[in-house]
């Protein structure tokens, strides 16, 4: 249990930085600012004896170092593609292709259906000649 406020603000934040080191995608900045801001928020609300000041806002990462992140996280997701055996890719193909084969022979059923309903309701006997 917590004994103070800052003490349990401290424990959620080591939690969450525990949780962000299992995770595959962390950056090693993010985490140290995480444990900078919440050191210097326990040191400085232990010290001060007045109101608490207002935070200043986290600095944004630079355009170079988010695509450098999004890089590194694609990376980490093209690990992880497991690539199929050749019976798998055979099997899988053969799928797919039955499946292209079952809706073309609907669609053309469907499309020949309503051909002939369309003839039959406006009527079928058009003369090209003049």
């Amino acid at each position: 249990m917590c004994r103070t406020n800052i003490s349990c603000r401290l424990a959620s934040v080591r939690a969450n930085i525990l949780y962000s080191v299992q995770s595959e995608f962390t950056d090693l900045r993010v985490i140290q600012q995480m444990m900078s801001e919440a050191l210097v928020t326990e040191t400085a609300a232990s010290s001060s004896k007045g109101p608490a000041k207002k935070a200043t806002k986290p600095v944004k990462p630079g355009f170079f170092s988010r695509m450098a992140l999004f890089l590194r996280q694609v990376i980490g997701e093209l690990k992880k593609v497991v690539t199929p055996t050749r019976k798998e890719l055979l099997n899988m193909t053969a799928v797919v292709l039955v499946f292209v084969v079952i809706v073309m022979g609907i669609v053309t059923v469907l499309d020949l259906g309503f051909g002939k309903a369309v003839l039959w309701i406006f009527g079928g006997n058009i003369n090209i000649e003049q």
